[in-house]
């Protein structure tokens, strides 16, 4: 029986007393029926408000769905890119998809292979212009970077091979730092324009 119908039965109950006791006073039967009606309002609220919180959990679940993609990490010599299969979840476009790529490299590799970003590294903005994803990072990928022309190729290569690889349409990648244009992460790779996949670095 619902808390509705439950209510419904108390009112009637009520007035049907309140009505064969002609002792009461009119007021207070009236009072007594007002707030039966104000309980069984409640009622109905809650009711309605439980079940749409409900709906927007449900359609939430919905909209998400789990992919397995493959991640490049680097190997333990830190020469070569490996891939690394994973399960990730994410929404219905392919802008979330990239979202939630990057944040699992930047989560890092969870067999034994190498991170390939550095601490600190956080992802500020994901965004698809045409073929061109645009991967804007914060300054502690570059503050934080170890150096080098090979781990800077990983970095670089790591995020290009893995983004291009799993999501369809996106033929290179666009590095941004704290949403400005930068010319290289470590000194040795030019950022200046988006860069293609190298299968060069894969092993």
């Amino acid at each position: 029986m619902t808390g509705v119908t439950c209510s419904h039965i108390i009112v009637i109950l009520i007035f049907n007393r309140t009505m064969g006791e002609n002792g009461m006073d009119l007021k207070f039967r009236i009072t007594i029926i007002a707030l039966a009606l104000i309980l069984s309002g409640a009622a109905i609220y809650w009711m309605l408000d439980a079940d749409t919180e409900d709906s927007h959990v449900i359609d939430s679940r919905q909209e998400e769905q789990e992919s397995i993609v493959h991640l490049y990490f680097g190997d333990q010599q830190a020469a070569f890119l490996v891939p690394e299969a994973r399960p990730i979840f994410q929404g219905p476009d392919a802008e979330s998809k990239g979202r939630a790529i990057v944040e699992a490299l930047i989560r890092g590799p969870e067999g034994p292979l190498l991170e390939t970003l550095p601490a600190g590294t956080r992802l500020r903005n994901f965004s698809l212009q045409g073929a061109v994803a645009f991967v804007d990072l914060n300054e502690a990928v570059q503050r934080n970077h170890p150096g080098g022309s090979a781990s800077e190729l990983l970095t670089v290569y790591s995020l290009v091979n893995s983004l291009v690889e799993n999501i369809e349409g996106i033929e290179s990648v666009k590095i941004l730092i704290d949403g400005k244009q930068v010319n290289t992460l470590a000194g040795h790779m030019d950022l200046g324009e988006a860069i293609p996949m190298n299968r060069q670095t894969i092993r």
